[in-house]
């Protein structure tokens, strides 16, 4: 009979292999807390660009189509938690028609965007304020991920935080779990051990977006042409986000 082989003797028995990866998990974070001090604050110089391309929308010639630091949203709402990087907001204007080819329905269209480093991703707190109701105007579509749409009173809206990786989000659990599935990899862990980078990039890019229309528009048309020029304005951004 022959005899039974023992391993070779450069294998690393179950407790030499757990005093390595302890002795390395250790060393890691040695390295880690020796040099976050000195980690550089994500984008913390960040600007936001003067001119961003929107198919069907022009700026609006009588006031600036691009504005820096603005507040403009001030309806008392819960923003998301983190630093505030940046702000801007744009103004775009566009000529819809209606079922009549004569039937010319103006709009004005409002972006405000804020950005945000250390977010927890809520968009469902300012979206409550306004509509009362969250579940109802929740949508979700392949490749963008989810966001509201709702009208209150002569205005329609979208809202919503487009993540660094995995789309777009409105509710915090949501942005957190993108934060799971796209952020624990190998490189970012290896960054985070060295000091460069956080484990988790958890930074949004809130958007809101306004039209206002007139009484020959209804809410349903606004709706649409709010949604519409949203896709349009993630996929630029989804191409374009800021740089970690």
């Amino acid at each position: 009979m022959a005899e039974s082989s023992s391993p070779p003797s450069c294998w690393l028995s179950p407790q030499q292999s757990f005093l390595a990866l302890l002795t390395l998990a250790i060393a890691a974070a040695f390295i880690h807390s020796t040099q976050s001090s000195s980690m550089r604050t994500t984008d913390s110089d960040y600007d936001f660009p003067e001119v961003v391309p929107l198919p069907g929308w022009l700026p609006a010639p009588q006031e600036p189509e691009f504005e820096t630091g603005v507040a403009s949203v001030d309806r008392g709402a819960v923003l998301p938690t983190g630093t505030e990087v940046a702000s801007a907001r744009y103004v775009y204007l566009s000529d819809f028609f209606g079922l009549d080819e004569g039937d010319r329905v103006p709009m004005e269209l409002t972006i405000e965007m804020r950005y945000f480093s250390d977010s927890n991703g809520d968009a469902k707190s300012f979206i409550h304020e306004i509509s009362g109701d969250v579940q109802s105007v929740l949508q979700y579509r392949d490749g963008v991920g989810s966001y509201g749409v709702y009208a209150d009173g002569d205005r329609a809206y979208v809202t919503a935080c487009i993540n660094s990786a995995g789309g777009s989000t409105v509710l915090s659990d949501d942005f957190r779990g993108n934060r799971y599935r796209y952020d624990f990899r190998l490189a970012r862990i290896w960054n985070w051990a060295l000091g460069r980078s956080g484990i988790q990039d958890r930074r949004c890019l809130w958007t809101h977006l306004e039209i206002d229309y007139d009484s020959s528009a209804t809410s349903e048309l606004a709706t649409d042409l709010v949604e519409f020029a949203w896709l349009d304005w993630f996929e630029w951004w989804n191409s374009n986000y800021p740089n970690s």
